[in-house]
């Protein structure tokens, strides 16, 4: 996407955010209600990809600016209603433009965005204690393969070293650690939703139909 198509469409996402604000534009509060309502029903993510939503502009993070996007877009004769619109950031509101949903969905630009934004910590460690313990991520789920295959029981793994530490059951050190084995070679780190996300798209028919389905049983606003 070229950084001028970005800025010229952000300014337009700005333009119409402030319109959503005015509290004289009795249509636009209709559209922030249903903007508002879509980022709470959907956890706060893009329907498209997942990142999470902010609400207005936020220096540095535009692409995530939350946004009403037309599934069936205007331009092909898409309707301005709740069944016909969803909360998307700016990003995916600017690629999808005029796409058709089942297009955009499998697109290539957004696949790399999907892994870009969702890109793991090259050094994770599952003892609290250490400088490379991540909570968050760790609790997310961490696919870990070395030479592509997938292992189970990580305790610790570094990408940039090409090592990994497998956890040995029911054993533990003096100072009460899980006993390790080290492991090397080619480390891949991928978060589980992100791999699961990324196979169920390899059958692009299947994906689209389950996202359809999703639009038909999610919530609308009234």
């Amino acid at each position: 996407m070229q950084r001028k198509e970005f800025d010229q469409k952000q300014r337009e996402i700005d333009l119409a955010w402030q319109a959503h604000m005015a509290e004289e534009e009795t249509d636009a509060k209709v559209r922030r209600r249903w903007l508002l309502f879509y980022v709470e029903h959907q956890d706060q993510k893009c329907a498209y990809y997942h990142v999470r939503l902010k609400i207005g502009m936020v220096p540095g993070l535009e692409d995530r600016q939350a946004t009403i996007d037309h599934i069936l877009p205007r331009s092909l004769g898409g309707e301005d209603s709740t069944q016909n619109t969803l909360a998307a950031c700016a990003f995916c509101n600017v690629l999808k433009g005029s796409t058709k949903l089942s297009d955009f969905l499998i697109d290539p630009e957004l696949v790399n965005r999907i892994l870009k934004i969702s890109e793991c910590p090259q050094h994770i460690s599952s003892d609290p204690s250490s400088k490379h313990y991540d909570a968050r991520s760790i609790a997310r789920g961490i696919s870990v393969t070395v030479d592509h295959i997938e292992l189970k029981n990580v305790f610790e793994y570094s990408v940039p070293e090409n090592w990994v530490k497998l956890k040995l059951e029911k054993t533990k050190t003096r100072n009460g650690q899980p006993m390790t084995v080290l492991k090397r070679g080619k480390v891949s780190v991928i978060y589980l939703d992100v791999r699961d996300r990324l196979r169920a798209m390899e059958a692009p028919k299947r994906y689209v139909n389950q996202f359809r389905q999703w639009l038909l049983e999610r919530s609308q606003p009234s």
